[in-house]
């Protein structure tokens, strides 16, 4: 009887071990998935950034179609704006310094070129027509954004052109550069603001 006993009391302590041991698996199962899709969704799904009011991230041009074309597409990752006019000699200068690097600069940043030309939209046209400029990365656009002048004029140092204005991931300016532009330094200036995605 005593041994009856004893036997049941071992199977006993033998099943609660056996429940408490896959109890602690299940746990431990449920966990590793739980971090497996945390980790997934952060790697996979791309961040979604809102720009704030006043960046250049929150920023509307127009297209050479006539499209409005908001900064905000671009954000997540640096963006490098080319300020030129088809009057202008150096612009027409840097521009080709700006294609020639074109490709590599593309690996590291969005490439947005903003005409700062009163004609419009039809003088851009014209000229970019005539000029016949080989395809780039490169994105015409017209700085007619009435609150560019404000979002640009607290780094603006010089009211030349052309100019480059180095925007980060999130939209905000961090520094503009002014003259015919020197690719090997432009292109370490965006390897280095493509290394660091900082919101400040």
């Amino acid at each position: 009887m005593s041994e009856s006993r004893e036997n049941n009391s071992i199977r006993r302590g033998v099943a609660i071990r056996a429940w408490v041991v896959a109890a602690v698996i299940l746990c431990c199962l449920g966990l590793a998935v739980s971090v497996s899709l945390v980790s997934g969704k952060k790697n996979n799904a791309p961040e979604v950034i809102v720009p704030m009011p006043g960046t250049f991230g929150a920023l509307t041009f127009t297209s050479m179609s006539g499209a409005p074309v908001s900064m905000s597409r671009y954000l997540g990752k640096p963006i490098l704006v080319e300020i030129w006019a088809t009057w202008c000699g150096p612009c027409v200068k840097a521009r080709k310094v700006l294609h020639k690097m074109a490709d590599e600069a593309e690996q590291y940043a969005s490439l947005i070129a903003l005409s700062v030309d009163r004609g419009g939209v039809n003088v851009v046209n014209s000229y970019l027509t005539k000029k016949n400029e080989p395809p780039t990365p490169w994105v015409d656009l017209m700085a007619d954004d009435l609150k560019f002048r404000s979002v640009i004029g607290p780094h603006d140092q010089q009211s030349t052109i052309p100019k480059l204005i180095f925007v980060d991931a999130y939209g905000h300016i961090v520094d503009i550069e002014y003259g015919i532009p020197n690719s090997k330094w432009v292109l370490n200036r965006l390897k280095a603001l493509s290394s660091v995605r900082t919101r400040g």
